[in-house]
Order: structure tokens, then sequence, then C-alpha cells
């Protein structure tokens, strides 16, 4: 249902598109339209944000990372750079750079909208700065390291010593989908990495934090991500057989 109405919509603003004759018409549907297409395109193509038992470990990393598809974020900093763009459009609008026949774009023929996307546009430059500042100090994912687990996501990092964590468990959610939830010394929820966030199964996820927190003598092998998955898995298999 919810694609059906995205494609429905994706004609729709097509149709204004093409119907538009003032530039900040034009743009503003080309903008929204191409935002709509590339999401109804990552939900359609997406579907396999969770598959059971599924895990994505960063290859090359100097520490065992679960990963996510590099769309994920992509497409998150795709968002924030067009609402960008758009803020940019309107600021030109606003400064009367749009021309109206010979004359310049008088203020008071310049649209509401122009002012609201100008804050949005704002707002999104703020996230995606933040997101970029995330992205260069910590790639996506959940990574685990002999000091502790580290959650990265959507422009947050956030770090918790082995010292003060207890476990790790499963966290379902209707809306958002299953993901891992990190609890601290005080058993509070610490931290929620959603299936999308870590490209793997949550309940994967953890399993081998809680076995990296019970056994902290094993910790040295994180820096070798396949070492320390063959750790957890020889474990695994040895404590179901």
């Amino acid at each position: 249902m919810a694609g059906v109405a995205g494609a429905a919509g994706v004609v729709l603003l097509a149709l204004l598109w093409r119907a538009a004759a003032e530039p900040w018409e034009r743009g503003s549907y080309g903008i929204l339209l191409t935002m709509l297409a590339a999401s109804l395109l990552h939900v359609t193509t997406m579907r396999d944000h969770f598959v059971p038992g599924a895990v994505r470990i960063a290859p090359g990393a100097s520490a065992l990372r679960f990963a996510p598809r590099w769309r994920e974020p992509a497409l998150t900093l795709g968002v924030f750079s067009l609402l960008v763009v758009w803020g940019g459009l309107a600021a030109w609008v606003i400064a009367g750079g749009a021309q109206t026949g010979e004359s310049a774009l008088a203020e008071s023929e310049v649209p509401l909208t122009a002012y609201a996307v100008l804050v949005i546009a704002l707002v999104a430059l703020g996230f995606l700065v933040r997101l970029v500042a995330q992205l260069l100090r910590r790639p996506a994912g959940v990574t685990l390291t002999e000091r502790g687990v580290i959650l990265a996501w959507e422009g947050s990092v956030r770090e918790l010593s082995w010292r003060h964590l207890r476990g790790a468990e499963v966290r379902l959610d209707a809306r958002l989908g299953p993901g891992v939830a990190v609890c601290d010394s005080t058993g509070t929820e610490w931290a929620v990495m959603r299936a999308r966030g870590c490209g793997s199964d949550p309940a994967v996820v953890a399993a081998v934090v809680n076995y990296f927190r019970a056994h902290p003598e094993e910790r040295t092998s994180l820096s070798d991500p396949a070492l320390a998955w063959e750790r957890f898995r020889a474990s695994f298999a040895g404590g179901s057989g």
C-alpha cells in the first residue's frame, strides 16, 4: 500500500514539475520528486534490512565492526544534501536572484514557502555537518574493541567500556524493526542499534557482545576481526554441542 501511494506521489510531483512555470516552483517540485523517488527506491530494494542469522563484518577494519550497507548512510547524506540545495534555491529567491520577465523578483512576490524551506535547510545543514563529522570520526555500525563497545549511527557516536557494560539483548519494535539494546552497569538501556544500522541480525550482535563481555581474556582478538569472529563461533559451537 505504501509503495502504491509513493508511486502515485512520484507521478503527481512529476506532473506538477512539468506544469510549473516559475523557477522556484520548478526547482522545489524537482527536489521533492528526487527525494520521494529515492526513498521509494530505497524502501522497495532494501527489504532485507533484517535477515535472520545474517552478519556483515567490515573487512580490513582494526576492530570487529558490524557494518550497515553503504546505501544506508549514503541515503541519509543524500537527503540532507538535497535539503541544503533546496535551501540554497530558497535563499536565491529571497535575495531576488530569480527573474520575473525583465525585473528582479520583488520582495512582496517571494513565496512564504521559501522562508520555511530556508529554515528547514539550515536545520538539515546542521544534521549534515554532524553526520559527516561522525563518519570521519567513526564509521557507522557496532564496533567492539579491547576497551569496549561503540555505537555510531546518524551523527551520534556512543562508547561504553566493558567495565560499565552489563550486557546486550534484542529489542523489538513494530515500526523500526528489531535492534540490539546495550545496557550499562545499572541495567539501564544505554543505547539501541537497529538492524539497518549494523547490517546484521541483532540477536547475533547481542550474542557476540555478551560473549566478549563474559570472556575478557578473548578481547585481544578483537583487533583482528576474522580471528575474533572465529573465537566466537568456536565457543558458540562448543557450547551448543
